[in-house]
């Protein structure tokens, strides 16, 4: 289970000269690229519900402005069940988390989407109940639905979901099959009403799922996850929860344990996801995601210290127009022995940030890469807090270049860490007369230069004056 532009400004320099009437040079100054890196502020502890302290995290972020979001998770209430949970970040300041409604069900929330402020999905998977659910948060109050469907499957869970700004939403998660093995799942909402669970036509084979969604608007959706070939893309058309059309991912290894976990739309036909590929730290754990794995193979080998990432890379494949391309490793830290992205969060085609957890002289960190313009940069460490000894990152939300919101635990529970949106980019001049204008067509800001043209306008008017005043009289008609 799921715990879990940048533009060089070219220098314009055009200067249009005129004979007789006006001389105006347009230009833009050198200027510094807005950089798509978030600065992702110190992790904060994000207090957990009355009662409940014990083994607490933060699975999935939704943000619909920057440093608003919110945040879904897990409480486990230090017996035997764990409750759905939430918190809410507004204008960068997280409110205490809260069960979700400890009187209706127990369970995983692993999946949130905010189609508004205040308006969102959340989904996961009922522990007590063999069923998934999908509840929606209007400002507020809380709608929740355990969901029917899936003849023939047992302990379906959805793992994440995706609503578009007309509060529609998809979720997809996976679903064992009692006589074959796991399959992906799918369920709708939409005017108000959950879908029932839906089997995707991926082929039933153990450890087949789906594990991340995004759709557009006005268009479809798509989902990525793995099964036994490999990591795969699906798709399914606008409003349907039919995902079908899969396609074979090869991660840069060719290695067959390998998946997708995280996929961030931005139009359709233009898609990143990220993966991972490699061994978990303990033997079964191939198809989780690197937090699942650290709490499950933690509880199992009676140790929180083992090098659960040490044979786990990641890597990430952009979708263009349509067209799916090669995968590219995410290099991880030169100081990293091992690294598992989780999550990724796109700002337009090309520009994305993913977060995910790397091991560093056996302390796992949370850590961050950026791709700009489709290229990936080396995955930068998050400082680990004085509070903490270990720190994961489940899952990041970005509105804006730099304005990213990014969400774990670490070992005093649920964490989060933001950053506020990029500067735009300076536009120094060292010209003494300026003249700011606004292009109607364009909504640009260009700045107008008066250079030498001057001159030349005061000479041109000048000589015009003189000339003028040597040239014959016109004669009039008597």
């Amino acid at each position: 289970m799921r715990f879990f532009e940048s533009k060089w400004p070219a220098f314009l320099s055009v200067m249009i000269l005129a004979t007789s009437t006006l001389s105006v040079a347009t230009a833009s100054a050198t200027s510094t690229a807005t950089p798509n890196a978030p600065a992702f502020t110190p992790a904060v502890t994000v207090a957990p519900p009355a009662n409940f302290d014990n083994y607490n995290q933060l699975t999935s972020v939704s943000c619909w402005s920057p440093g608003n979001c919110m945040a879904v998770g897990w409480q486990y209430d230090g017996e035997s069940l764990e409750y759905p949970s939430y918190a809410i970040e507004t204008s960068g300041q997280w409110s205490a988390s809260q069960i979700i409604d400890s009187s209706s069900f127990s369970g995983l929330a692993l999946g949130v989407s905010c189609w508004a402020a205040n308006q969102c999905a959340v989904v996961g998977g009922g522990a007590g109940t063999t069923t998934a659910f999908g509840i929606i948060y209007n400002a507020g109050s809380w709608t929740n639905t355990l969901l029917s469907g899936l003849s023939g499957y047992s302990s379906p869970s959805l793992q994440s979901v995706s609503c578009r700004s007309d509060g529609s939403c998809v979720a997809v998660g996976l679903a064992t099959s009692l006589t074959s093995g796991g399959n992906g799942i799918a369920a709708t909402f939409s005017q108000g009403s959950w879908s029932a669970l839906t089997p995707t036509s991926l082929p039933d084979s153990d450890g087949a799922y789906l594990y991340g969604v995004s759709c557009v608007n006005d268009a479809g959706c798509t989902a990525v996850g793995g099964y036994e070939l490999g990591p795969l893309v699906m798709t399914a058309s606008l409003g349907s929860a039919e995902f079908s059309n899969a396609q074979a991912v090869t991660d840069p290894t060719n290695n067959p344990v390998a998946r997708l976990l995280s996929v961030s739309c931005t139009a359709d036909g233009d898609c990143t996801a990220i993966g991972s590929v490699g061994t978990y730290g303990c033997n079964g754990a191939q198809l989780l995601g690197a937090a699942t794995t650290k709490f499950a193979c933690a509880a199992t080998l009676h140790s929180n210290n083992f090098d659960f990432v040490n044979n786990i890379t990641g890597f990430a494949v952009d979708e263009s127009t349509g067209v799916w391309k090669s995968s590219v490793p995410i290099t991880q830290n030169a100081a990293a022995s091992g690294s598992g992205p989780t999550s990724v969060s796109c700002t337009s085609p090309g520009n994305c940030v993913e977060v995910g957890t790397t091991l560093v002289n056996n302390v796992d960190l949370g850590a961050f890469a950026t791709e700009t313009d489709g290229v990936w940069n080396t995955e930068s460490l998050l400082v680990l807090p004085s509070s903490e000894n270990y720190l994961y990152l489940n899952a990041v939300s970005c509105t804006q270049v730099g304005a990213c919101t990014a969400v774990g635990w670490g070992s005093s529970g649920s964490i989060a860490t933001s950053s506020p949106p990029n500067a735009s980019p300076t536009t120094p001049t060292t010209t003494a007369v300026v003249v700011t204008a606004t292009l109607a067509a364009t909504g640009n800001n260009e700045t107008l230069l008066l250079l030498g043209s001057l001159g030349l306008i005061l000479a041109s008017t000048s000589l015009l004056a003189w000339k003028r005043s040597r040239s014959p009289k016109p004669r009039v008609a008597r």
